[in-house]
């Protein structure tokens, strides 16, 4: 707004906006436009900028405030034009164009017209005229009899005698006194009454200081309307009806307070009857329409018989809920009226234009931020996850988290990604960071381990391959089939030191070696099945076995 610089606050990067200081802004604009204390826009100081101009929206119809010449200039829309019709300026009201403007109309007249000075008037029209406080009675044609008088005061003034002839006065001779008789003067009786007239023309005004007009033809309840010619007795119910009420027709009412039947407006009668509350049936008129706005003074729109409350509005308009400080909503409250909900538009701040398509199909829900709804078969188009990360999986891709049992041959390298749960976050590692946790050692826990329906390889690059029975006392058993019947092959006891148990015989390779940790070669068999000792042997009872060479003891299996 001109004028206004009353800043409540001054901002830097990085300050903190508070809802105050936004509400302090704010009030001050509203103490500005304050209908009672805001600003009077007269120039001054804190006062705001003086008003120059007011306008329509179009700014056909304004006024103009015209600093330079000292004018204020009034324009109306003339054929899409803004036109200058008058002026007011020192000492005058001046219009521009010169016998164009009317001041009032046949219909519409103004009231008193008070003049100190001289009227130039072309033409002058009149009702009545009244000089000096005497008010002129004679018509038009009458004074302008006057016009070819050349009689002296003197001469008028002997009308004040009366020099009427003898001719003259004989006109009375023979006339009774309140008739009226062909070619003779008419003399009212004591009770100046005069009956007997036949055709009586009047020239000037009609004054009937009764309280009756007796005619012919006087019918209850008819009125007295002019033909242009005649006053003729009508019953209402046979005058003309007009279909449309125009803006400039007037009605008669009786006015009970001032007394009399007199004319009213429109415009007042509708006046009367919105501030009386007198509107109560609309039905007879099946395209009622507003002049302004409809203030529903706290009440509502109902409907009877559940009946629909419909709002239609024409080709391609809408319904719109204004806002008003607030940005338009609409509350739609349970059938108790004791909760609601409220559909609200987007602030003014937020610049937007747009439309919400309701769903198709059958009968659904909206799904909102709070909802808890379970979405099906629905297709989502570019969505995004955390505002800016777009998802362009397929529905085939995301499927494959959902325990899709489809199985591929594609081969997996080392750059090839693996979905993995690290923590409560979904993440994709390369299959060779799996690989590498795989080689650096991999723990299992579980009850059966099958692996595959062919070979199996266990190999390392580097260090041991242990195989740990951990539980107190339990074996490591190596099982097998032979001739299609399941056997124990080898049990290492773990309650016995792991001592070995063979299902059958041992074999090792040829020129191989049986001994302990400390003698590792202390029994080598040759291919042939000769057992040789590194060391005397001796039996259970510690004696040795005596030969010439207690190193060469040959045992021959077989």
């Amino acid at each position: 707004m001109a004028g206004y610089s009353a800043r409540q606050s001054s901002y830097t990067t990085g300050d903190t906006i508070t809802a105050a200081h936004s509400n302090d802004e704010f009030n001050q604009v509203l103490a500005a436009f304050n209908a009672t204390t805001g600003h009077t826009h007269d120039g001054t100081a804190g006062e705001g900028g003086p008003v120059t101009s007011i306008r329509d929206a179009n700014t056909l119809n304004r006024v103009l405030v015209d600093s330079t010449n000292n004018h204020l200039e009034f324009y109306v829309n003339v054929s899409s034009s803004s036109v200058q019709q008058f002026r007011v300026q020192d000492g005058a009201i001046v219009p521009i164009t010169d016998n164009d403007i009317d001041l009032g109309t046949s219909s519409l007249e103004f009231k008193d017209l008070f003049i100190d000075g001289t009227a130039n008037v072309d033409t002058l029209a009149a009702d009545a005229i009244s000089l000096g406080g005497t008010t002129i009675t004679s018509t038009g044609a009458e004074l302008n009899i006057l016009d070819g008088v050349t009689s002296t005061a003197a001469e008028l003034n002997i009308l004040d005698g009366v020099t009427s002839t003898a001719a003259e006065l004989n006109l009375l001779d023979g006339i009774t006194a309140g008739t009226v008789s062909a070619s003779l003067a008419v003399i009212p009786d004591s009770n100046k009454d005069i009956s007997g007239f036949r055709n009586l023309s009047i020239t000037g005004d009609l004054t009937v200081a009764g309280d009756d007009i007796t005619m012919g033809t006087n019918t209850a309840g008819n009125l007295l309307v002019a033909d242009g010619t005649n006053f003729n007795s009508i019953a209402v119910g046979s005058l003309s009806e007009i279909s449309t009420v125009a803006g400039d027709d007037v009605f008669l009412a009786v006015d009970t307070s001032g007394g009399g039947l007199k004319k009213i407006t429109r415009s007042t009668i509708v006046s009367g009857l919105a501030t009386s509350g007198a509107i109560s049936n609309i039905v007879e008129d099946s395209t009622p329409q507003l002049g302004g706005d409809l203030d529903m003074n706290g009440q509502d729109i109902v409907t009877t018989s559940n009946a629909d409350l419909e709002l239609a509005p024409n080709g391609t308009g809408h319904v719109t809920v204004r806002g008003n400080t607030n940005s338009g909503a609409i509350q739609f409250n349970c059938e108790s009226n004791s909760h609601g909900q409220i559909l609200k538009a987007q602030p003014h701040s937020a610049g937007v234009t747009n439309e919400l398509l309701l769903p198709a199909g059958g009968n659904s829900t909206l799904v909102s931020l709070e909802s808890t709804d379970t979405l099906t078969n629905k297709t989502l188009t570019s969505p995004k996850i955390n505002e800016n990360v777009a998802v362009t999986a397929t529905a085939t891709e995301i499927n494959l988290l959902d325990g899709d049992t489809a199985r591929g041959t594609t081969s997996v390298s080392d750059t090839d990604g693996i979905i993995h749960n690290d923590a409560g976050t979904m993440r994709m590692t390369s299959a060779q960071t799996f690989k590498a946790y795989v080689n650096s050692g991999l723990t299992l826990a579980a009850d059966n381990l099958t692996i595959g329906d062919a070979a199996v390889t266990l190999s390392t690059l580097s260090g041991d391959i242990t195989i740990d029975a951990t539980a107190n006392d339990t074996d490591i058993i190596f099982k097998g089939t032979d001739n299609s019947s399941d056997i124990t092959m080898l049990t290492l006891d773990g309650s016995e030191a792991g001592e070995a148990t063979f299902n059958a015989g041992i074999v090792i390779a040829d020129a191989g070696n049986i001994g302990s940790a400390s003698d590792k070669d202390a029994m080598a068999i040759a291919s042939n099945g000769v057992v040789t000792f590194s060391q005397t042997p001796v039996n259970s009872a510690g004696a040795a076995f005596v030969t010439d060479d207690p190193t060469a003891l040959a045992i021959a299996l077989g």
